[in-house]
């Protein structure tokens, strides 16, 4: 475990831009094919309801990105996925080196995510102002910790389903405020030249793909069931 004196130093070493530039992208992609997924497929979303689930819809089509299948083998990134409630619910991480960052919606760019057991846990290590120590009763000796930083790549949706915000946050240990707080949105607009267009638009075309085989293999289970 690699220790940092502060959230600046710790970004620069274990999330230079050339590797945090390779996150924005998936949330372009994910809300691009999403509306694309809706508009071609009117007669399967045109619902009083169908707001309740478009939500969840597109969350869906971010995180599916981050499966094993999805992913190229230079992504600078170990996806983990993680059971936090009885209701077998699963955040997603991203683990690198010495920092976990844990994807979550927030309420604007400026915002943490909203507290829980599982990201206060995790959020005590990022104690910058001093070592990372624990007694440990049967040797009787002060002991490192081998646990990394906590971060949150935090993202809000628009109305319209545009992209608001894509933020990496670094946290302090209590989860009260924000240590450093990097617009990834900005510099994707600036630096697009670290992200071919062709790769976007690769992971656009099998996520729609993706979806749509699904939703087809969903209703023709459903119609099955009916005629039974």
């Amino acid at each position: 475990m690699k220790f940092y004196e502060n959230a600046h130093q710790l970004v620069k070493k274990e999330l230079p831009r050339s590797v945090r530039s390779q996150l924005y992208p998936f949330f372009l992609s994910g809300v691009i094919a999403f509306k694309e997924v809706v508009n071609s497929n009117s007669v399967l979303f045109h619902s009083e309801f169908i707001p309740n689930i478009k939500g969840r819809l597109l969350n869906y089509m971010i995180y599916r990105q981050f499966e094993p299948d999805m992913l190229s083998e230079t992504f600078p990134f170990t996806p983990k996925p993680e059971r936090v409630n009885n209701f077998n619910y699963k955040t997603l991480n991203l683990l690198r080196r010495n920092v976990i960052i844990n994807v979550a919606k927030a309420k604007d760019k400026n915002s943490l995510p909203r507290k829980s057991k599982y990201k206060l846990e995790n959020c005590r290590l990022n104690n910058f102002s001093q070592k990372q120590l624990f007694y440990n009763v049967k040797s009787k000796k002060l002991i490192v910790t081998n646990e990394p930083y906590y971060l949150f790549l935090t993202y809000g949706v628009k109305d319209d389903y545009e992209i608001d915000f894509v933020n990496l946050i670094v946290p302090n240990a209590g989860m009260t405020s924000i240590l450093k707080n990097i617009d990834l949105m900005s510099e994707f607009a600036l630096y697009t030249q670290d992200v071919p267009q062709e790769e976007v638009e690769k992971r656009i075309t099998s996520l729609k793909n993706d979806v749509v085989r699904k939703l087809n293999i969903k209703l023709k289970s459903d119609g099955e069931g009916d005629e039974k």
